[in-house]
């Protein structure tokens, strides 16, 4: 984030003369780790994979490569809500356990039924997504480092993933991952950083 502080230490000692010459030396830190851990708010959106990467959704139906996806901006959310107002739920962290509600998770649910994870459907405009609208509460966010990693529990048939960026003026960021990955049933876990703050999250009804 380029945003250090410095201290002024350590000595040099002269045994013959019994002199003591004191020297500078400069020891940066992130400002982060000197604050309390800032709010997060994250809105999540359940939408059509082809909107959560346009123009044509993820390249592989196994895996969220969003390397040719076009970025979203919370403009474009805007106009989603509009479309998906029952498919959407925005949480505080804490806690860290994201609460989806029956509309959110009955939509997820439908999707695993009608595209498991053992037998994906191949065309994209028949998978969906969830987006993460993040939201951190920094003074001077823009460059800020932010990082998500799903972290599946042993033997699960949900694939590691992981994502960065920065966050904008504003202290946002925008993620998407394939939908079904978040029922609470797949015991998925999110390690998100910013900065040096970490949290733990995970999904529950």
């Amino acid at each position: 984030m380029g945003t250090t502080r410095t201290s002024s230490c350590s000595c040099s000692i002269s045994t013959r003369h019994a002199v003591v010459f004191a020297s500078l030396c400069v020891i940066p830190w992130p400002l982060s780790a000197q604050v309390e851990k800032p709010d997060v708010r994250v809105g999540m959106y359940f939408v059509a994979e082809a909107e959560a990467c346009r123009p044509d959704g993820y390249p592989d139906p196994n895996q969220e490569m969003a390397v040719r996806c076009e970025p979203l901006t919370f403009q474009d959310l805007e106009t989603m809500i509009r479309r998906n107002e029952g498919t959407r739920v925005q949480h505080g962290i804490p806690p860290e356990e994201l609460r989806l509600g029956n509309a959110l998770l009955d939509s997820i649910d439908a999707y695993r039924e009608a595209c498991p994870l053992a037998s994906p459907c191949l065309k994209s405009k028949q998978r969906y997504a969830v987006i993460l609208a993040f939201e951190v509460d920094v003074p001077d966010p823009e460059g800020y480092e932010i990082a998500i990693r799903r972290e599946p529990p042993r033997g699960s048939p949900v694939d590691p993933y992981s994502a960065t960026g920065t966050l904008s003026g504003r202290g946002r960021w925008i993620n998407h991952q394939r939908a079904d990955v978040f029922l609470p049933a797949y015991g998925v876990r999110w390690r998100l950083n910013v900065g040096s703050w970490g949290w733990d999250l995970g999904t529950v009804q």
